[in-house]
């Protein structure tokens, strides 16, 4: 996070129905005008975006219960813009959908069908599958199409990366369907490639780095898990390789997500590390720790972004932080 965000914390004061309505209202505005400023001049770009992300920080994106589409359009816009998507190839999808349909099994035999029934049965696994909003507006078609064109590829048979179907199916909660296949592609080719590996080699050195950032701020709890085995490979794959969906609710992760792709996925890194710090009692107190941290719990996204920003600004060293930086784009971050 660059230093003209640090020490910003999230507090955002309570008010009357009609005050918080119109300020938000407001607010919705503030986000159109500057997302159409930016498109209208390039000159002015690095500007906009610096604006966007502090009043991300600030302000965070309103819900509009009176006015979801709103909120949903402003916030669809922003994520376009923070992952840099670009242009939208509508044609190019449906092609590659009758593609993946029409010859992969055929191509690529009992690998194709092997990758359908991951997909599926991925799915259906998801945790908020069970949140009723997320089944009034993801259709289990729609989650389909984009996994299959996600794990298509250009020779050989189809590639399912465990985690995708979280990532893809949250980001379907936000987006059309044909801006979620362009997100979620550019977030794994460009944001995070290393997460997208088969091996999962970027998301395992994001969990040697949690573990190297729990053993600075919190030698304490460190020393307690791994008394136990308990590194973070072992408890925080998941997390991290979502980053952070398969925590609900899915709200939440909506909100943090926001500050994420304003910021940085590589700072999940930082925000998993703030979950196990709101966790720490409980973990400490626990006679078996490995079973509290099978599923985290529940969590409030604005108290782990303020926990994220202490960390960032006061309490990792820089050395540390960036290789975090570095690690969701290439394996080369040191030691």
């Amino acid at each position: 996070i660059n230093a003209e965000y640090m020490g910003l914390m999230v507090l955002r004061p309570s008010r009357s129905w009609a005050v918080l309505y119109m300020a938000q209202s407001a607010l919705l505005a503030k986000y159109r005008n500057l997302i159409e400023q930016g498109n209208r001049s390039a000159a002015t770009r690095a500007n906009v975006l610096s604006q966007l992300r502090a009043l991300v920080l600030l302000e965070g994106i309103p819900d509009l219960q009176e006015d979801a589409d709103a909120s949903g359009r402003v916030r669809a816009q922003l994520y376009m813009v923070f992952l840099g998507v670009s242009e939208l190839k509508a044609d190019d999808y449906i092609a590659l959908n009758a593609t993946v349909t029409q010859s992969r099994d055929h191509e690529a035999g009992a690998s194709a069908a092997a990758t359908n029934t991951l997909v599926l049965d991925g799915a259906a696994r998801t945790s908020f599958t069970y949140e009723s909003r997320f089944r009034e507006r993801v259709s289990d078609a729609a989650w389909a199409r984009v996994l299959k064109c996600l794990c298509a590829r250009p020779r050989g048979p189809p590639s399912y990366v465990q985690g995708l179907n979280v990532v893809s199916g949250a980001m379907l909660y936000v987006l059309p369907e044909l801006e979620a296949f362009h997100a979620v592609r550019r977030l794994v080719e460009v944001h995070c490639p290393t997460y997208g590996l088969p091996n999962l080699d970027g998301a395992r050195l994001g969990c040697r780095l949690l573990d190297e950032a729990l053993q600075v701020v919190d030698p304490n709890l460190f020393e307690a898990l791994h008394a136990r085995h308990l590194t973070a490979e072992v408890y925080a794959l998941p997390s991290i390789l979502t980053l952070c969906a398969c925590t609900p609710p899915l709200d939440q992760v909506i909100h943090l997500w926001d500050f994420l792709f304003a910021f940085g996925v590589h700072l999940n890194v930082l925000c998993v590390l703030a979950q196990l710090l709101l966790n720490r009692p409980a973990l400490l107190a626990s006679l078996r720790p490995e079973t509290a941290l099978r599923t985290f719990p529940p969590f409030l996204a604005d108290s782990v972004i303020s926990i994220v920003l202490h960390l960032s600004d006061k309490l990792l060293p820089r050395e540390l932080l960036a290789r975090i930086e570095k690690h969701t784009t290439t394996l080369d971050v040191g030691s």
